[in-house]
């Protein structure tokens, strides 16, 4: 498969045509991993995501503050939050700010990662807007759905660490957030 038909079939590139889909496809770059490596780490700075094309990546937080550096993070206890799987992309905050990173990522298995840096995407933006356009409004609604879903996970652990279960009325809507005893 093609690394212009592998972008195709993710929905970070939806809206995009082979043409435009060719020109992203021409700035990733194949990198490969074995298990146990390090993709990025937590608290590290980084211009580049990662497209998983094989294998499975464990996004990993630390567990104890001891400190806001990737050297603190990798002598930190760590706890796996998520598990990436094929046809996944892990690092889209990389390509909107120049914050840390929020994660490390490790590879389970091994894998092949197309990896995509953001000074060749902002490139390929600005010689054409419309890819622009639209990859990032892309990535904004990504980013909208996984904070939405943190936000769900986080309502839960609550939820639990208060009174082991839920409400009654735990529709994850927004209407929960006044105390009906109040």
């Amino acid at each position: 498969m093609s690394t212009q038909d592998f972008l195709q079939d993710l929905g970070l590139f939806e809206g995009l045509s082979r043409e435009q889909l060719g020109r992203i496809a021409s700035v990733c770059l194949e990198r490969r991993y074995k298990p146990g490596d390090v993709i990025f780490a937590e608290y590290s700075r980084g211009d580049e995501m990662y497209f998983i094309h094989d294998g499975t990546l464990l996004v990993q937080i630390s567990t104890h503050s001891h400190g806001v550096s990737p050297e603190a993070a990798a002598t930190s206890e760590r706890r796996t939050i998520a598990r990436l799987m094929p046809a996944q992309y892990v690092g889209e905050q990389a390509m909107v700010d120049d914050a840390v990173r929020s994660a490390t990522v490790v590879s389970e298995g091994d894998s092949v990662l197309l990896q995509m840096r953001r000074a060749d995407i902002e490139r390929v933006c600005d010689e054409d807007p419309r890819i622009g356009y639209i990859f990032m409004r892309n990535v904004a609604q990504e980013l909208s759905f996984k904070l939405r879903n943190t936000g769900l996970v986080m309502r839960g652990e609550l939820w639990s660490a208060e009174s082991n279960e839920a409400p009654a009325d735990s529709g994850f809507g927004f209407d929960q957030l006044t105390d009906p005893e109040a």
